[in-house]
């Protein structure tokens, strides 16, 4: 038996078949009323998505529509409050009750219907997935025929829940300083883990952060920096929030990074021409271009190819990179109507202010405790293994850094070398999962990366360098003997490494700086850091290589 829209035979619904299934109910109830109210004490973005189109045709047809919920216990995503300001910004009237007043529990749908007649649903069933189509709930309809006594008292406890005094209304600043302490709690796994449908558009953190970028621009601000964890989704994130926008820059320091981020706006930008600025591609006159900070801050390319107001939206890439004179040029010479930062780590170890760039306007910030808290990001086990074969104080430490001519002797061209190289490949496989797991080893120099991979290939694991002179690996008659047998192939390119490591072929990269920053392989699923990482921000920036979901 199909449903109908008017169906005055069924007044409880429980979810235990499709006749009883609470979701069409409300979509139902919808499609021809005149004002509705969500009264639920938490949302979620997976029911929110459900919800979502039929919300929106009715506020397109001029309708109020009020939503009330409560944060009591961190059960309401903000990422759903995020998007239901995003969606339906001023359209609809979205509160929370006041937490101070206590617990909230209701779970009321309203629908007025002028000339047909009114209903309400009063049960068990809050915005979830879950809630409206699997889990065993019990849901009640109400007509205004029916029971019109007991419908007038509803109407009056609702606006009684709207006033001042016992709700107050959602802004991106509520959002903000809500998710500042709010963590995943055991409803938020038992409804990931539950649901069938697959969320479209941003992730939770893309949300709150698109909902901040906006509100920022309506504040009047024309720059803004967002800082967040390595593998949030930054470059979505920029994506998804500059599609309003006819003319896009995005600038990186490395060519991965570019041909990643273009791959991923030309999912988002629709109909947009998208052009490359970097080595001898010169593709200037494209509604979105990916420079690459090399090719675009020289003068001559600059004023030659570009004008000052030729932009409406620019992306800075590593934005922490951008205190060097080749970005203020850049900086200086374009006139957006508004740019963004991204970066994972702000700070500079030389303390060079990069805020200032940005008019020391954070539109949005989340670090690695807070992304792995919210379940943005993987939790890992970090071990420490002592190094017993280098005495660091041995070796010359000038401004901050390790000598690299030093580093690379006792690497790989002193007695203890080999010892070294057996104690990293022996905690290789006392760690990893399995002998596929997926693995990153971060190296201090080319010819370092070079004889970890020779010595893993020696001992049958599948593995490579990676890095600006993989060609030169392979020009070695027994290297490439040891790859044939242990990957199947001679030699690898770049391109050729990366594809085989995803599909499992390889299974360990030594690389040499090129995963530090804005390259994604999501597939990572283990990290040896070989060599001694002075700065805080390359090592927060190798760790999030492996943490993405």
């Amino acid at each position: 038996m199909k449903h109908t829209k008017d169906s005055r035979t069924i007044d409880l619904f429980t979810n235990r078949t499709e006749e009883l299934e609470f979701l069409p109910q409300l979509e139902y109830a919808l499609e021809d009323c005149d004002a509705a109210v969500f009264n639920v004490a938490f949302i979620m973005r997976s029911g929110l998505e459900l919800l979502k189109k039929h919300i929106r045709r009715v506020v397109e047809r001029d309708c109020h529509v009020d939503v009330i919920t409560g944060i009591y216990m961190g059960a309401t995503q903000p990422a759903a409050l995020s998007e239901l300001l995003l969606e339906f910004g001023g359209k609809i009237n979205l509160r929370c009750y006041k937490n101070e007043l206590g617990a909230f529990h209701p779970k009321v749908y309203y629908f007025k219907r002028k000339n047909l007649c009114s209903v309400i649903f009063i049960g068990s069933s809050n915005l979830t997935y879950t809630a409206l189509k699997t889990g065993v709930e019990w849901n009640c309809k109400i007509t205004s025929e029916s029971n019109e006594a007991l419908f007038i008292k509803v109407e009056n406890e609702l606006q009684e829940l709207l006033s001042d005094r016992n709700s107050e209304t959602v802004t991106p600043d509520f959002i903000r300083k809500y998710e500042l302490s709010w963590k995943p709690n055991t409803l938020h796994s038992v409804e990931k883990s539950e649901r069938r449908s697959k969320i479209r558009g941003p992730n939770p953190a893309q949300s709150i952060a698109l909902l901040q970028l906006k509100d920022t621009r309506e504040e009047g601000y024309k720059k803004a920096l967002v800082i967040a964890a390595t593998g949030v989704g930054k470059t979505f994130l920029a994506a998804m929030d500059s599609i309003a926008f006819k003319k896009v820059l995005f600038i990186a320091h490395v060519e991965e990074i570019l041909n990643q981020a273009a791959n991923t706006f030309e999912q988002i930008h629709h109909g947009k021409s998208i052009g490359k600025y970097c080595g001898s591609k010169k593709e200037a006159g494209c509604d979105v271009v990916f420079a690459s900070i090399q090719s675009i801050s020289r003068q001559d390319n600059l004023k030659t190819h570009f004008l000052p107001e030729q932009f409406d939206y620019i992306i800075i890439d590593e934005f922490h990179h951008a205190a060097a004179n080749s970005y203020k040029t850049v900086l200086d010479y374009f006139k957006p109507a508004f740019l963004l930062g991204l970066t994972a780590t702000p700070d500079r170890m030389d303390n060079r202010d990069i805020y200032s760039l940005c008019d020391q306007n954070i539109a949005y910030e989340v670090n690695l405790k807070k992304a792995i808290e919210s379940q943005w990001l993987v939790p890992f086990a970090y071990h420490a293994i002592y190094d017993e074969t280098i005495n660091y104080e041995n070796i010359k430490y000038v401004k901050g850094k390790y000598d690299e001519a030093e580093l690379e002797r006792v690497f790989i061209n002193s007695d203890q070398s080999y010892k070294r190289a057996d104690i990293i490949r022996d905690k290789y496989l006392q760690y990893r999962r399995d002998e596929k797991t997926l693995t990153v080893a971060f190296c201090s120099s080319i010819n370092h990366a070079n004889y970890m991979a020779e010595n893993f290939l020696k001992h049958g694991i599948a593995a490579v360098p990676l890095h600006s002179a993989i060609a030169d690996f392979f020009k070695n008659e027994r290297i490439t003997a040891l790859c044939k047998k242990n990957t199947g192939n001679a030699s690898f390119s770049r391109h050729e490494a990366i594809s085989a490591f995803e599909s499992r072929k390889i299974k360990v990269l030594f690389v040499v700086d090129i995963f530090n920053e804005g390259v994604d392989i999501p597939h990572i699923e283990m990290e040896l850091f070989l060599r001694p990482t002075e700065s805080f921000t390359i090592f927060l920036q190798q760790l999030g290589r492996g943490l993405r979901l």
